[in-house]
């Protein structure tokens, strides 16, 4: 029988905090040392208790990496639940998630994780790949959600949706995140990111914005 880790959200405070706990001791490991080189045994250490304790919270460490992966998104996302898109307009929708996204991936925490991630991808593509389906890819994937239902809405005119999404997600991140994972220049400040972002959803709004029927 399969065992699934528990939702932080069924859980108590006291063992929510606990897993909160281990997923920060996980992440300086993950960051510090790279995936195939952290051990649950050194994660254990780092958060202090038993190894069984780590294991009542997540079954291997691949379900802690993915976790650790999917709360970062889970921030970047927040603006694409239904009910918001609802109530918000196209422009303003994409202009939150493209902040938060940044935000997301400008955070020293994040770019640690991009930093291990492809230092590993060669020897381990497996690793690469549930980073990318659980990361950027499922970003991209709710953007593509969002963009068909404005469409339906009549808001919006886009050809490929998914295609769309990937070159906002794109356009959003530009080459300074590249930049920046480089070492050649210091992570976007607020300012930075809000100017950006707003060229970002000017340009891509421009491009799908209805057009109306020749005279």
């Amino acid at each position: 029988m399969k065992v699934t880790a528990p939702s932080k959200d069924i859980l108590p405070a006291f063992k929510q905090e606990r897993r909160a706990a281990i997923l920060r001791a996980a992440a300086e490991i993950f960051f510090a040392v790279g995936y195939e080189a952290a051990s649950m045994a050194t994660i254990c250490e780092r958060v202090g208790g038993s190894k069984q304790t780590v294991y009542n919270y997540f079954r291997n460490k691949q379900d802690l990496f993915i976790t650790l992966i999917e709360e970062l998104l889970a921030e970047v996302l927040q603006p694409l639940a239904p009910s918001r898109l609802i109530m918000d307009d196209p422009a303003s929708t994409l202009a939150e998630v493209g902040r938060r996204y940044l935000q997301i991936v400008m955070s020293p925490s994040a770019l640690d994780l991009y930093r291990a991630v492809v230092a590993d991808s060669r020897r381990f593509p497996e690793i690469a790949r549930i980073f990318f389906e659980h990361g950027p890819g499922r970003a991209a994937a709710r953007v593509a959600e969002a963009l068909v239902f404005y469409q339906d809405e009549g808001r919006i005119l886009v050809g490929d949706p998914v295609l769309a999404a990937e070159q906002f997600v794109g356009m959003v991140r530009d080459d300074r995140h590249l930049q920046v994972v480089l070492g050649l220049r210091p992570p976007m400040d607020q300012n930075e990111i809000d100017v950006s972002v707003a060229q970002a959803v000017a340009t891509f709004m421009d491009g799908v914005r209805p057009r109306q029927a020749p005279l």
